[in-house]
C-alpha cells in the first residue's frame, strides 16, 4: 500500500491490496460497493478506507451516516456548496474529488437509491464518487442492482476469513491495539467460524446462572409459603417438624444447585 496508515487493523493479508484498488477507483472517479456478509469486516475496511482517503492528496472524505434521505441531500449539498449550478452540471477538469462514504445502507429505500443516482448523474461537475459498504445479500436487491447498472458501479467482495487469518489478528504486538484486536478477533470469529470466545462464554454463562438461580429461589419461596399456610391450617407438631425439615432439605439443594451453576467449566448443551 502506497500510503501508511496507523492504528488500523486489517483482518486479511490481501486487505492492503484491496485498499489500493479502492483508492485508485476513487481517484479515477469510479463508484464502488464493498460487499461482505460480515458487518464487522465491513466496518474495519470502512474505517481503514476513511483514514487512507483522508491522507490522500486530492481526495476529501464525506461520511454519510445515518443513510437516510435527509443526510444524503445535506452531505451532497456540502460537496456542491462552492459551485455554481453551471459548474456543478458540467464535466470538470479538476482532479480533486469528494468521496461520499456510506458505511451501511440498511436505511436506504428504493427512492434513496434513485435520488443518489440522479444526483451523481446530474451534478457531474461536483466530482463526487461514492464508496458504499453493503452486505452481499443486499446487492442483489432490485434498487441496488439498478444503481450498479446505471452508474457502472464496481463491486468488490471481501474474502471469507479462515481460522489462520483470524489467528494473525491476535498476534498484534502494539500494546495500544491489543484490546481492539481482541474485540475484532472475537466478532470475526462469530461471523466466520461461529465460535464464541472464552470471555463471551463466561459472560453468557454467568447471565444464565443468575437467571436460573432466580427461578429456583422463586420456586423455593412459593413452596415455603404453601407449607407455612398448610402448617397454620392443619397445625400439628409432627407436621411442623416435617415442614422445617423439608425447608432445610430444599436449602441444601439450592446450595448444591448454585455451586453447579457457577462452575467455571459448566457447559450448555
Amino acid at each position: 500500500m502506497s500510503i501508511e496508515i496507523q492504528n488500523v487493523l486489517m483482518p486479511h493479508s490481501g486487505d492492503p491490496e484491496l485498499l489500493d484498488q479502492i483508492i485508485s477507483a476513487c481517484r479515477e472517479g469510479r463508484h464502488i460497493i464493498v460487499c461482505s456478509d460480515s458487518d464487522t469486516y465491513l466496518d474495519a475496511i470502512c474505517y481503514a478506507s476513511y483514514k487512507i482517503i483522508r491522507a490522500t492528496d486530492g481526495l476529501t472524505p464525506r461520511r454519510l451516516y445515518p443513510a437516510v434521505t435527509e443526510e444524503l441531500l445535506k452531505t451532497f449539498n456540502k460537496a456542491v456548496d462552492s459551485l455554481t449550478i453551471d459548474e456543478a452540471i458540467r464535466s470538470s477538469s479538476v482532479t480533486s474529488r469528494d468521496i461520499l462514504i456510506i458505511p451501511e445502507v440498511r436505511g436506504f429505500s428504493a427512492s434513496d437509491w434513485t435520488i443518489l443516482t440522479k444526483l451523481l448523474k446530474t451534478f457531474v461537475g461536483a466530482n463526487v464518487s461514492v464508496l458504499i459498504f453493503s452486505s452481499t445479500r443486499s446487492v442483489s436487491e432490485a434498487a441496488i442492482s439498478d444503481f450498479v447498472a446505471d452508474l457502472g458501479v464496481q463491486l468488490l467482495y471481501l474474502p471469507v476469513l479462515t481460522a489462520t487469518d483470524l489467528e494473525s489478528i491476535k498476534e498484534i504486538n502494539e500494546p495500544h491495539l491489543q484490546e481492539k484486536a481482541q474485540v475484532l478477533f472475537s466478532k470475526l470469529s462469530k461471523d466466520f467460524l461461529g465460535a464464541v470466545t472464552d470471555v463471551e462464554k463466561g459472560i453468557e454463562l454467568a447471565d444464565i446462572a443468575v437467571k436460573r438461580s432466580g427461578r429456583v429461589w422463586s420456586l423455593l419461596l412459593v413452596l415455603m409459603a404453601i407449607l407455612a399456610v398448610s402448617s397454620i391450617v392443619w397445625f400439628d407438631k409432627r407436621f411442623l417438624d416435617y415442614v422445617i425439615g423439608f425447608v432445610l432439605f430444599i436449602r441444601r439443594q439450592i446450595i448444591l444447585i448454585w455451586d453447579w451453576l457457577t462452575l467455571s467449566d459448566f457447559q450448555i448443551f
